[in-house]
């Protein structure tokens, strides 16, 4: 990222089986551009992902979760050792060579930038080698000595709150001691990435004099969840009720809203605002 390479907050986020990397060879980009048949070749074969440390990653993370848990930072993947020749990679042909066909096309598999880490305007490379030919594992050719080139895919150009694990809500009404007013909550995800059975999020009830107290939502049916707050276990405190304030962190794309409940009536509602840090506003 940004012409660096490391552990940087982008991340291989797609299992590769043996025909997943597809490919195609071309005489020029225009050619390849052109081209509605789709890619027909293969880099055939099994594959080991590495972190930055060049340890084996074996869980990458391919669900909706913003944060990529450190386990699962996958940065770079090669062939696994111990494949014959004739087991792996795509191998130049004749009709390459006559047809001058030296623009290919690559299909490389998903990534996850995290939003914790990466920033609007952070550029993403990634840097493809093909290989000289070798008893162990193969290569491109079988005598020319392989070539490397780092390739620019794109510029991250969304905010981190348009994608948001993390909500609040300023003002919400909890354990009214007058027994009028109570809040309604309904969290939703928005990203679609995660299924209704694996999505969870930890609510945190904070009130008025900084005391929190938490819940976690983990039985949710579908992608929309409503209930009232007062309605959930929480743990933590002792906590004071009346006016509190609301934090939603979730493993998916979350967005949320609250409304009043009282008297019998459906009150006023708002939605939820993105996660941020603040600074200190205290001065010397």
């Amino acid at each position: 990222m940004n012409g660096v390479a490391g552990d940087n907050g982008v991340y291989w986020a797609e299992y590769i089986d043996t025909n997943l990397i597809a490919m195609e060879t071309y005489v020029s980009s225009t050619a390849a551009c052109a081209d509605t048949t789709g890619l027909n070749s293969r880099f055939i074969g099994d594959w080991t992902f590495y972190d930055a440390d060049d340890v084996v990653v074996t869980t990458l993370e391919t669900g909706g979760n913003c944060a990529v848990a450190a386990a699962n930072r996958a940065v770079k993947f090669v062939a696994t050792p111990g494949q014959t020749a004739d087991k792996h990679g795509y191998v130049i042909t004749t009709t390459d060579v006559t047809n001058k066909l030296d623009t290919w096309i690559v299909d490389i598999p998903a990534m996850r930038a995290d939003s914790a880490v990466t920033s609007r305007g952070d550029v993403i490379s990634v840097r493809v080698c093909f290989t000289k030919g070798d008893e162990e594992t193969g290569g491109v050719c079988g005598s020319c000595e392989g070539c490397c080139c780092v390739v620019e895919i794109g510029t991250l150009c969304c905010d981190a709150e348009a994608d948001s694990c993390c909500v609040y809500h300023p003002y919400v009404v909890a354990e009214d001691p007058y027994g009028n007013w109570g809040t309604g909550l309904v969290v939703t995800n928005v990203g679609g990435l995660v299924a209704p059975a694996d999505m969870e999020a930890t609510l945190t009830l904070t009130d008025a004099v900084g005391v929190s107290v938490t819940a976690t939502l983990d039985d949710f049916d579908g992608t929309v969840l409503m209930t009232p707050l007062d309605s959930l276990s929480w743990s933590g405190g002792p906590f004071t009720g009346g006016a509190c304030w609301l934090k939603i962190d979730a493993n998916f794309a979350v967005d949320s809203y609250v409304y009043m409940t009282g008297f019998g009536v459906f009150g006023a509602g708002t939605l939820a605002k993105p996660c941020v840090t603040y600074g200190s506003c205290v001065s010397d």
